[in-house]
């Protein structure tokens, strides 16, 4: 008999820092001024999970609810300037 044949373990094809991803954010929506940061916000939800409905154990389960741009004060490691990112377009004279 032949044992069972694993299928092949996929890879991430187009991954994005989460710096990249601010900068991404800013540029999406336009923003020219200002220091922003990451911010992810997150559900949870607890009570009895399992694999089987008759083992059941207490746990929690979390996910992802969304992502966005927080403003910031001061500039840390990870927190992105917008002007220099994404500079405003300088008007030409008429």
């Amino acid at each position: 008999m032949k044992p069972p044949t694993e299928k092949p373990k996929k890879e991430m094809t187009h991954a994005h820092e989460l710096r990249e991803i601010t900068e991404l954010l800013i540029k999406h929506h336009g923003l020219n001024d200002g220091i922003f940061d990451l911010a992810v916000e997150f559900i949870y939800a607890i009570g009895p999970v399992g694999m089987d409905a008759n083992i059941r154990m207490p746990g929690g389960i979390f996910g992802v609810k969304r992502i966005g741009l927080m403003p910031s004060d001061e500039k840390s490691s990870s927190s992105v300037d917008a002007a220099v990112v994404n500079p405003a377009k300088k008007k030409r004279p008429v």
